[in-house]
C-alpha cells in the first residue's frame, strides 16, 4: 500500500492511505498520581512507530527515597515491568509543571510496535505526591 502526506486544514501533516483515509500521527497519553501502579495504557492494533515520548510533572513527588518511571513495552503475556525498556528513565521529584523529553534507548528495534505490543509505566519508589502525564507519540508503519 502506497502512503502520501497530505495536508489539513489545520497545516499539521497527515498520512494518507488506499481509499484516501488519514492516518495522523496517535497521542497515547498515560497520566500518573500518588495510586498509580506499573500497568499498560495502549495495546497496538497495528505496526506503529514510536516518535516521542513526553513527560509534564504536574507536582513532584516527595518521598526521601528516589521516584522515577520507565516506560516499556510488552508483549501479550509479558507484564509491563518485564518488558523491553523504551526510554532512559526519569526522575519524579523535580520541578513542578518542567516538561522532560525522553531519550530513547539505542537497541534495534526499541521504537517499534508490533500489533498487540502494549506500552506502559513502571515506577520505582514511592509517588507520594508525584503528579503528572507522559504522552507517547505514535506514527502508523
Amino acid at each position: 500500500m502506497g502512503v502520501n502526506l497530505k495536508q489539513t486544514d489545520k497545516g499539521d501533516l497527515e498520512l494518507v492511505g488506499r481509499g484516501g483515509a488519514g492516518y495522523g500521527w496517535l497521542p497515547v497519553n498515560m497520566p500518573y498520581d500518588a495510586n498509580s501502579v506499573d500497568r499498560a495504557y495502549f495495546v497496538a492494533d497495528r505496526a506503529y512507530r514510536i516518535k516521542s515520548v513526553t513527560l509534564r510533572r504536574d507536582v513532584a513527588g516527595t518521598d526521601a527515597s528516589a521516584v522515577q518511571v520507565q516506560v516499556r513495552k510488552a508483549p501479550a503475556g509479558t507484564a509491563i515491568n518485564a518488558g523491553t525498556l523504551i526510554v532512559v528513565g526519569a526522575n519524579l521529584k523535580t520541578t513542578n509543571s518542567s516538561v522532560f523529553t525522553f531519550e530513547f534507548r539505542s537497541e534495534p528495534g526499541v521504537r517499534d510496535l508490533e500489533p498487540g505490543e502494549a506500552i506502559g509505566l513502571d515506577f520505582t519508589g514511592t509517588l507520594t505526591s508525584a503528579m503528572g502525564v507522559i504522552t507517547v507519540m505514535l506514527a502508523p508503519k
